[in-house]
């Protein structure tokens, strides 16, 4: 992975769908319990599915999601994209209120919201919203889709190695080898982006994915897998978003 994102990916990625989702796509249910487990909480839905939050960094956070209440690893034999390493275990406490479990760290909220299973990232105190899932998950078999809120002044940039391609709010990046090397080309992609809104997003997955930043008001990441394994990193400039992906990876 390092590889991966080598210095001219980095440069590359720093140069810096709508709402409609597949028929048979299902929307993470109500929360049924959140029990804490470790440096982790493990979420169960009325609908079976089972989401764990894990604490990596008081500034990184991972998010997965499985139907039938287990979780999936990729098993595609490929190259792991987040290194083998102990999570850092920061401290972190729980609370709760009448709409919403709250997770929080030094650096971070990340609140959980009961009656559909959707969440929302804001700063330490809980106090300035970061990014919200406008939206529950979507899985299916083979496809997960999460549709984030965005604002029509924030940019986005990442992505890997995206010919011709600097910031991309108002396109769509394309998450899948395709060779190359002429404009719009992807031949060494990174499933990761950051925006200036104070937030990056690492997907852990190699399969093909496509992230839409088309709309002023959200934007729609999908990969096309039947499991959701995802890391949230928290940051005020772009070199501590970078930081924490390098770190990941």
């Amino acid at each position: 992975m390092r590889l991966l994102f080598s210095k001219l990916a980095l440069a590359s990625a720093l140069g810096f769908a709508s709402f409609a989702q597949p028929v048979t796509a299902k929307p993470l249910g109500a929360v049924r319990t959140v029990s804490p487990k470790g440096d982790a909480l493990e979420v169960r839905t009325r609908d079976n599915e089972l989401v764990t939050i894990q604490l990596y960094r008081d500034d990184i956070v991972r998010v997965r999601a499985g139907a039938n209440g287990k979780l999936e690893d990729a098993g595609d034999g490929a190259a792991k994209i987040v290194s083998a390493q102990a999570v850092a275990q920061p401290d972190w406490k729980l609370s709760e209120t009448p709409e919403y479990h709250l997770v929080q760290t030094g650096k971070f909220s990340l609140r959980i919201y009961k009656d559909a299973l959707r969440l929302e990232g804001w700063d330490a105190a809980n106090s300035k919203m970061i990014w919200r899932e406008l939206t529950p998950i979507d899985l299916s078999a083979d496809r997960n889709v999460e549709t984030i809120s965005s604002a029509p002044n924030e940019q986005f940039y990442g992505g890997g190695m995206q010919n011709g391609h600097i910031t991309f709010k108002g396109k769509l990046m394309e998450i899948g080898y395709s060779g190359g090397w002429e404009e719009d080309d992807t031949p060494n992609p990174a499933p990761f982006f950051l925006s200036t809104a104070g937030y990056g997003v690492l997907r852990n997955s190699w399969k093909d994915g496509s992230y839409d930043f088309r709309s002023d008001d959200y934007l729609v990441a999908e990969h096309k897998e039947g499991r959701f394994d995802s890391f949230y990193i928290f940051g005020d400039t772009p070199a501590a978003l970078v930081g924490g992906y390098t770190a990941l990876t």
